[in-house]
């Protein structure tokens, strides 16, 4: 990850999946008729479909398969259930594999080679594939330990940012490696966020810790920025971090538009943009800003339950009913039942109805 990669970023963005060729069969009603079925709800006839469309040689179908099975797991006997698992006698990884270089690279590698990560993530992103790319790297993060790159540029899909922070962070207490000083420097002269975050962590952190304060201090100083404005924006850093993971009746709600803003247009957001969009395309700002009020600390989709951008876009997705389950967390039943679930939301209420609206209509499409 050393290596200077801005080039494969402008790539990955250039490659988007809207001007990439339509997967064969896509517009086959043997594939398209049911996939919408599965998109729409919990049809078992939409697995069988989408199954024999793939044994016939439909390209978009295979392409789908592994993702529809995720969603519809079948049952019955065990030699039911594993005949999904193959297509035309060939296993279907392998299958799908040998059409889809997406899934050759979200699926492959069972090992734990970095490297073989960072490399598959690049596939992903050159494909549009920002959000498999994103969980990818993050286990590539896992793996490596955050080998920091020359520069900020050099991550070829932006990084959820409250993790990034975390990791440079964690670099800086443990690791004595100037790459780390380097490319928190260049956060810093590009004012990002996570840059901020991460000297304010470890300042917090520091507390009579003499040798990080002044590692910092050092950082702050070559990156040219003065005191008074690195205090200011790393006590922002810190108060928009720590609104992110307060507990949703906790919220000040004149937080959350910032915040919204700050992670519009990251892999980890779409989703969540998407949806707004879809559902309520009047406020969809205020919405994006009540789903964090009341959802933030939630985790993201699975992207294995995500089908490939070249089979439907991550906007058309998750403005379909399959989209949106994904997004609205299990707990809403909990708290419903529990009668709580208007406090849950009390914070989102304040910002948007049209989203609470709809949280609460994801529980009665169950």
């Amino acid at each position: 990850m050393r290596h200077l990669l801005l080039t494969l970023t402008v790539i990955a963005w250039i490659i988007h999946p809207a001007m990439a060729k339509p997967v064969p069969g896509s517009d086959d009603p043997a594939f398209r008729v049911p996939f919408q079925r599965a998109l729409q709800g919990d049809d078992p006839t939409a697995l069988q479909d989408i199954h024999a469309a793939a044994e016939a040689g439909n390209q978009a179908a295979l392409r789908a398969l592994p993702t529809v099975l995720n969603w519809l797991p079948p049952v019955g006997s065990l030699a039911d259930r594993k005949r999904y698992r193959s297509v035309n006698a060939v296993p279907l990884d392998q299958a799908v594999a040998a059409v889809s270089p997406v899934a050759a690279a979200w699926n492959s590698g069972k090992g734990i080679d970095a490297g073989a990560l960072d490399q598959r993530a690049d596939t992903l992103a050159a494909a549009g594939e920002f959000g498999k790319a994103s969980q990818l790297y993050l286990a590539w993060f896992a793996q490596s330990g955050f080998d920091p790159p020359v520069s900020p540029q050099s991550i070829r899909t932006q990084l959820p940012v409250f993790l990034l922070a975390e990791q440079i962070a964690s670099r800086l207490s443990y690791v004595n490696d100037p790459a780390d000083d380097l490319y928190l420097q260049a956060l810093l002269r590009e004012d990002r966020f996570e840059g901020w975050l991460a000297a304010a962590t470890l300042n917090r952190a520091a507390n009579k810790n003499v040798a990080h304060l002044k590692r910092i201090a050092k950082v702050i100083a070559t990156a040219g920025i003065s005191v008074p404005v690195a205090k200011a924006k790393m006590q922002d850093a810190l108060r928009i971090r720590d609104w992110f993971f307060e507990m949703p009746d906790k919220k000040d709600p004149g937080l959350a538009a910032p915040v919204a803003k700050l992670l519009r247009g990251t892999p980890d957001f779409a989703p969540i943009e998407a949806m707004c969009q879809a559902i309520c395309p009047e406020t969809a700002p205020a919405c994006e800003a009540a789903w964090l009020a009341a959802f933030a600390a939630t985790s993201v989709p699975n992207e294995s339950l995500v089908p490939e951008v070249a089979l439907i876009s991550t906007q058309e997705f998750f403005a379909t009913a399959r989209g949106k389950s994904l997004l609205f967390p299990g707990i809403l039943d909990f708290y419903q039942k529990a009668g709580a679930l208007d406090k849950l939301l009390g914070t989102a209420s304040q910002l948007d109805a049209c989203l609470v609206t709809a949280a609460q209509a994801s529980l009665s499409d169950k």
